[in-house]
């Protein structure tokens, strides 16, 4: 019994590798495209509805003045003139699409300024001396508040794109 607990431990941790270095020569082979925090096959073009559609150019117009820091969804949602739970679940189907990134429960980022945000993660990264960083260091190189650094930078741990220990992250990618 130890022996199979051990062989089903191993092997899940061998499939994970295996898994991503299957689909980094997927996307070397352009057999999948990447775009921003999504994965799609060339031949698919995700397609909003007209009314998501019409939402999404709102929600662009009201958040790009806003930079790096757009509001929760609570702030978000009045400006759009939607309820809460229509503009969370409209703002959900745009970034399933990959239209919005959706960070946290109540944080919608455009694709253009969540790649601002990995920028200012690698360069804070960079700036480490061992390449590891605490949530400081990311808040005040971003300038984005204390509790919007921890929603990001979870996030970012979802995603692979950095990993948490003792205290510090590290750059994955």
């Amino acid at each position: 019994r130890l022996v199979a607990v051990t062989l089903a431990v191993d092997r899940k941790s061998v499939d994970a590798p295996v898994r991503q270095a299957a689909l980094r020569q997927r996307l070397a082979d352009g057999a999948v495209l990447r775009q921003g925090f999504h994965l799609r096959l060339p031949q698919h073009q995700p397609q909003l509805d007209p009314a998501d559609q019409a939402l999404l150019q709102r929600q662009r117009a009201l958040m790009a003045p806003m930079g790096l820091r757009p509001p929760p969804l609570g702030e978000l949602a009045p400006l759009l003139e939607l309820d809460l739970a229509a503009a969370g679940a409209a703002l959900q189907r745009i970034a399933a699409l990959g239209h919005l990134v959706q960070a946290a429960k109540n944080r919608f980022f455009l694709p253009e300024v969540m790649d601002g945000l990995v920028q200012v993660l690698r360069a804070t990264a960079a700036a480490a001396p061992d390449g590891r960083f605490d949530a400081a260091s990311f808040r005040d190189r971003s300038g984005v508040g204390r509790n919007l650094t921890i929603q990001l930078l979870e996030f970012f741990d979802r995603r692979g794109l950095t990993r948490f220990a003792n205290e510090r992250r590290t750059l994955v990618e």
